[in-house]
């Protein structure tokens, strides 16, 4: 056949449409993976931005139910003070000379001890800094000495007479008495010029500490409901931790030991750590095969950095 130039001829045609038919299958199997591989990029780009909206939306209305509870209560310590100040005035009257400054503030402490305050605690201290009055017995004057709030500005400066501002201020810190453990407490200091004293007055909010961490949990409770039900191609994922490397949602179980234990054989550092340096940016891309897979399987993570 191949003797005869008829038969070269058919020959050479029949191998150019071989060589030309597995070209077209090459390419068009590239083309077509290149297409699944875009669909599945845009696909993970869409779900990384909608996990975006969602932590955002909800961070910002937690911190907004947060700032409202505390607006609440600086307006109830607020309150409270003035009161205070108020009955301070009315017995510190210059009119009323049968009494000494001595036997007034004597007389004052009397009535703010009895005084119904539920929930709020007071606080009295002298220009000298010396806790006149306070309605929790353990509290001394050392107790302020070791303690700074959230500010990092020492209580026992930041109540102090002369360096207080007619209108007041406040301060949130921990404090820990003998018997108690650490109590988050929100304080306002108003100072009281005729006997040059401050009025403290303080509140436990661990209370909306805990409501914030309530409402944060069913926020990843409804992230990991939202999460579960996509559709990742054959073996994606949702995956979220936070900075100190907490799972918030978890991976499948398997994957979970792969990322948090494995090395990324691509750069031979832990694929975690390569999560994290991708994330740095807007959207990355980052592809590791890990140390603990036999199959040299090649992953894509998309990762987004939700502040």
């Amino acid at each position: 056949m191949f003797l005869t130039i008829k038969g070269k001829i058919i020959f050479f045609v029949t191998l150019v449409m071989v060589i030309s038919a597995i070209v077209n299958i090459y390419f068009t199997n590239r083309d077509v993976g290149n297409a699944m591989l875009a669909a599945q990029e845009k696909s993970a780009m869409n779900i990384l931005h909608s996990l975006e909206v969602i932590v955002r939306d909800d961070y910002r209305n937690l911190l907004s139910d947060k700032r409202i509870m505390t607006l609440s209560k600086r307006q109830q310590l607020k309150e409270s003070a003035l009161m205070i100040e108020s009955v301070f005035k009315s017995f510190s009257d210059p009119i009323k000379k049968n009494r000494s400054p001595s036997q007034a503030i004597s007389q004052a402490l009397k009535w703010l001890k009895s005084a119904p305050f539920e929930a709020i605690g007071y606080y009295i201290i002298d220009k000298d800094s010396k806790l006149l009055a306070s309605s929790n017995k353990t509290i001394t004057n050392e107790t302020y000495k070791k303690v700074k709030d959230i500010k990092h500005r020492n209580i026992s400066e930041v109540m102090q007479f002369e360096k207080l501002r007619k209108q007041g201020d406040y301060a949130t810190f921990n404090i820990n008495t003998e018997g108690e453990k650490d109590r988050p407490l929100l304080a306002y200091f108003l100072p009281f010029d005729q006997w040059e004293l401050t009025i403290a007055i303080s509140v436990d909010v661990s209370n909306i500490e805990a409501e914030a961490q309530m409402k944060k949990k069913k926020i990843l409770e409804s992230l990991t409901e939202f999460s579960t039900e996509l559709n990742i191609t054959k073996n994606g994922f949702v995956y979220m931790f936070d900075s100190e490397n907490t799972i918030l949602i978890n991976p499948p179980e398997h994957i979970k030991n792969n990322i948090h234990q494995a090395t990324n054989v691509l750069t031979y550092n832990s694929i975690l750590d390569d999560i994290k340096a991708a994330s740095k940016s807007d959207i990355s891309e980052l592809r590791y095969v890990s140390s603990n897979d036999d199959t040299n399987q090649t992953m894509i993570v998309y990762s987004g950095y939700l502040p």
